[in-house]
């Protein structure tokens, strides 16, 4: 039992990497219910959510390059690995201005009075945000399980 507790795991990358693409996901969907109901609750969640995304994004984007020196000569990672780490800069890039969008929204409410509610031109285009920056997580996502785990048979 005692030799559980000696192991250690020399890489972070491929723990930290599951929190963005969850928590992105999560916020697109939050996103979608505060595009449908228009409520505050759901602009909280959404603006929560993108704002640890975003962090988590850019955690793993740079303990990505600390893996990246050391899997270099790997043929797979040869293949995709400029491609995973444009996809990943991408991803933290519009992860932020998600996450920005949605504190701007919530905070910004403060300021200036939405009786109405927020324009539907404005949720529209934070979901098509959310929306992509869920479909770039997925993606950068996607590329670095090719290359830990191979092209499928």
């Amino acid at each position: 039992m005692d030799r559980v507790f000696e192991f250690e795991i020399p890489m972070l990358h491929p723990i930290v990497v599951h929190f963005p693409i969850v928590l992105l996901l999560i916020t697109a969907a939050a996103v979608v219910v505060w595009f449908i109901k228009d409520q505050d609750v759901w602009l909280r969640a959404s603006a929560l959510l993108g704002s640890m995304g975003a962090f988590a994004a850019f955690l793993a984007s740079r303990t990505g390059e600390d893996l990246k020196d050391e899997m270099l000569g790997d043929p797979m990672v040869e293949l995709f690995v400029d491609l995973h780490d444009a996809a990943a800069d991408w991803t933290v890039l519009m992860a932020v201005v998600l996450a920005a969008c949605l504190l701007a929204l919530l905070f910004g409410g403060r300021i200036w009075p939405r009786d109405t509610g927020t324009p539907l031109p404005v949720r529209v285009l934070v979901l098509l945000l959310a929306l992509s920056v869920a479909g770039l997580a997925a993606w950068t996502g996607h590329l670095g399980g090719l290359m830990a785990w191979g092209v499928p048979l």
